[in-house]
């Protein structure tokens, strides 16, 4: 049970570690972004739209995935020191 629970905790945090990388890579971008300005410019986009490319399913199935393996690597190892 020891391993799964770190197995888990190991995998929250990868994927915090990886949300956080995002957002801090997405707000450099914004802050540092300077729009090039056209002399002939006849229409200009009004709307923005921001979405959330993944899905709650991906997600999960992430977790899940990275749980497993962190698991397989930890009891691996926990054989291997025997």
């Amino acid at each position: 049970m020891r391993i799964a629970a770190q197995a888990v905790v190991g995998s929250l945090l990868l994927h915090i570690v990886y949300v956080v990388i995002v957002l801090a890579i997405g707000y450099i971008q914004t802050v540092n972004y300077r729009p090039e300005f056209l002399e002939n410019v006849t229409v200009l986009q009004s709307e923005v739209a921001f979405s959330f490319s993944g899905s709650t399913v991906t997600l999960l199935n992430s977790f899940i995935f990275v749980t497993l393996v962190l698991g397989a690597i930890l009891l691996f190892r926990k054989s291997k020191a025997e």
